[in-house]
């Protein structure tokens, strides 16, 4: 249910985030799911040993886990900077199309070609808005 929030500059403003409790605005989120893996392997270049794409410095990483007595996780987080979200921008508007036969799908869970490309086209959408703002983006996998 969204909520009324005024901002710091007096404007009042309607989310649905929980985080607008404090009148602070936030920008879109990009959230992936596990879908980060694939893109890992895609954007690595991997499956044709071209090397990583600019791309994949969005998802590069992974969380570090603990097995011991206290079973627990670190995600791992990363700031990329004005630069790096133009680039990657830019590169995700050339990454070709996935097809159903694409390695990368075959790899842990299994995705169909057609969600990957939504997930692609809203990965470009979101990362060319947040160029085209002069927003650097901190992201992180868990």
């Amino acid at each position: 249910m969204p909520v009324s929030v005024e901002t710091e500059n007096g404007e009042t403003v309607a989310s649905d985030c929980v985080f607008a409790l404090d009148a602070k605005p936030r920008p879109t989120m990009l959230y992936l799911d596990k879908a980060f893996r694939v893109f890992q392997d895609i954007f690595s270049g991997r499956d044709d040993d071209s090397g990583p794409r600019e791309s994949y410095t969005l998802v590069e990483g992974m969380p570090s886990v603990s097995y011991g007595q206290d079973y627990s996780f670190t995600p791992w987080v990363r700031v990329l900077d004005t630069t790096d979200t133009a680039a990657i921008a830019r590169d995700l508007m050339l990454v070709p199309l996935v097809a159903d036969d694409h390695p990368a799908l075959a790899r842990g869970i299994t995705w169909k070609a057609e969600d990957i490309t939504n997930f692609l086209r809203t990965a470009a959408q979101f990362m060319s808005d947040r160029a085209a703002a002069g927003d650097g983006v901190v992201y992180t996998i868990r």
